[in-house]
């Protein structure tokens, strides 16, 4: 039996305004959908070569598909994004996270969590080792962001220790693409605007 793909990720998502006159994209569902299930989600091919069928929607409202894999990539990652929308970044990634994992403990799905650097905040040594905690600020500004990442990784132990989810955090650092606005405040873009200027 083959499967398909659904991630829960921003990419190819529709486009909200910022208050700036700029354009977010919403959270979008792609999840890795079972052959004979092929029906419930339209085809697509795209990602990197990756060939599957996509839901869209956003992650804080359940998806009832039968998959066998999920990558859960949804979160609002730009700094102007989770000032302006905190509550909807923090809520992406705590009630996105718990249904993706409800989908994953349901239909006993392997599940992907793409995390971040800044579940480290503002780290106190240099390199950071995975057995690092962290100095996060639970109160700052980009708070939600951070202390939404490291809920989400709470969460995926949680569901493995329970429930026997099988689980994968990946820590990815600065990530940019072919969307990423010039004004985005990540590191990359910030680099990408001073070297133009």
């Amino acid at each position: 039996m083959s499967s398909r793909n659904v991630s829960a990720s921003q990419a190819g998502a529709p486009r909200q305004q910022r208050p700036e006159g700029g354009e977010d994209r919403a959270t979008v569902a792609r999840v890795r959908v079972k052959e004979e299930r092929r029906h419930a989600a339209e085809e697509v091919r795209g990602g990197g070569g990756l060939a599957g069928a996509a839901e869209r929607g956003d992650v804080i409202e359940p998806l009832l598909v039968e998959v066998d894999q999920i990558y859960h990539l949804a979160c609002p990652a730009s700094p102007i994004f989770y000032k302006h929308n905190p509550v909807k970044t923090i809520k992406t990634n705590v009630i996105g996270t718990l249904n993706m994992l409800g989908l994953a403990k349901r239909v006993r799905a392997r599940i992907l969590l793409t995390s971040t650097s800044e579940v480290y905040g503002d780290p106190l040594e240099h390199p950071q080792t995975e057995a690092y905690w962290g100095n996060v600020n639970p109160i700052g500004v980009r708070s939600c962001y951070d202390e939404g990442k490291r809920v989400a990784e709470t969460l995926m132990f949680d569901y493995h220790r329970q429930h026997g989810i099988e689980i994968r955090i990946a820590r990815i650092f600065n990530t940019y693409g072919p969307r990423m606005n010039i004004d985005d405040g990540r590191v990359v873009s910030n680099f990408i605007a001073q070297a133009v200027r």
